[in-house]
């Protein structure tokens, strides 16, 4: 018995410090907007801007009840939702439909602009997740929000735009 609880005892020791390394990657800065649904297939949900001790920034995004499998699309904009061609500032991390999931670890935006904590509440931005990559599921919102300085613009379903597909660059 005694060879047991020592053979086992190291096992629990490492298991348990799994945690505290995931918990110190982040500053505990946080900043949370909602998603809204987008379309008849969409889903609400939140994105979180959370600050990393390294500088980065983690967008975390998940949906309340979207049950589609896959991966879709997702984009971090300029401007809000209802500016139309409104350029990608940065690709985010597909949402996977089985996870329920998107994290995408940011430092610098497409143009090669500094992204941080601390500029996430200023930014002139919205977030959207599309349907498909191309052709006329491209158009198909499941989720949008505003974030940063167009929080306060909220959401109008009849009032998005189509997205521009280029990166602004």
């Amino acid at each position: 018995m005694k060879k047991l609880i020592f053979l086992l005892l190291p096992l629990f020791i490492f298991s348990c410090g799994n945690s505290s390394d995931e918990e110190n990657i982040y500053t505990g800065e946080s900043v949370t907007y909602s998603l809204f649904s987008g379309s008849d297939v969409g889903s609400a949900g939140q994105v979180e801007f959370r600050e990393r001790t390294d500088g980065a920034v983690d967008v975390i995004i998940t949906l309340d009840y979207f049950t589609g499998g896959g991966k879709y699309p997702v984009h971090l904009h300029y401007g809000d939702l209802s500016n139309p061609d409104a350029p990608q500032a940065t690709l985010l991390s597909d949402f996977d439909g089985n996870t329920g999931k998107s994290v995408t670890t940011i430092r610098v935006l497409a143009d090669e602009t500094p992204f941080t904590y601390e500029g996430v509440k200023d930014f002139n931005g919205s977030v959207k997740i599309h349907l498909a990559n191309t052709g006329a599921d491209y158009d198909v919102i499941i989720s949008a929000g505003n974030i940063g300085s167009n929080e306060s613009k909220g959401f109008n379903l009849e009032s998005i735009a189509n997205c521009g597909q280029e990166v602004e660059l």
